[in-house]
């Protein structure tokens, strides 16, 4: 992945000290030496910088990224438009954002189709996020959406409510992390991919919080 965070990083034009950041980042850590030691996520998954994704934070960009792990033969605008439902304009575009960040490439082995560089992109921040809290206040639109267009057969909807302590919180979150990893593997294993899906794992308190003092 080392080849994909020069690219991002001279895209962006980051100076020598920023690209380093970014490569650790990407890739892991650094240890005292300065030698890159990359984690078990990242080994499985490229870390893609909150600084790229504000680039390409609508939800299009990634089911654009993901068309590309289905078994359609046809890469062109219009068929993906037609696909993921948005103007051939706006494909045009994300095309030209993907390549350009370095997460897509044309496919040297079948003529007029693309390739994903990466398996799979892992976002996160640490931080409260502008272009995460666009990308998923989109994905939530796009779920209640599906609520009234799609049919039991062709999705499904759980949730539950529950009473836990809060300070559990780092424990299932821990838990969350391996079972979307075990579901990924089960996946990817699938003979015929033709269509583009999202998961939402959102877990959220429905009671504010005590006042202090009580």
């Amino acid at each position: 992945m080392a080849g994909v965070a020069k690219q991002i990083a001279e895209k962006l034009m980051l100076s020598e000290k920023d690209t380093k950041s970014l490569m650790t980042e990407c890739l892991g850590v650094e240890d005292k030496g300065g030698s890159k030691q990359p984690d078990k996520v990242a080994d499985a998954q490229f870390k893609l910088p909150t600084s790229v994704f504000e680039h390409i934070c609508e939800w299009w960009y990634l089911a654009i990224l993901e068309y590309f792990e289905t078994n359609q033969k046809d890469h062109s605008p219009l068929a993906i438009s037609k696909r993921v439902g948005i103007p051939k304009h706006g494909v045009v575009f994300a095309l030209m954002r993907l390549v350009e960040f370095g997460l897509i490439k044309k496919d040297p082995r079948r003529p007029g189709r693309y390739c994903k560089v990466a398996e799979s992109q892992l976002i996160t921040s640490e931080t409260p996020n502008d272009a995460l809290r666009k990308f998923h206040s989109q994905i939530l639109d796009k779920a209640k959406e599906a609520i009234y267009t799609q049919t039991p057969n062709e999705k499904a909807v759980s949730s539950m409510t529950i009473a836990f302590d809060p300070a559990d919180l780092q424990e299932i979150k821990r838990r969350w992390n391996e079972f979307r990893h075990s579901l990924e593997d089960f996946i990817e294993q699938g003979k015929n991919r033709s269509q583009v899906y999202t998961m939402i794992f959102e877990l959220f308190a429905l009671t504010n919080r005590e006042s202090p003092g009580k």
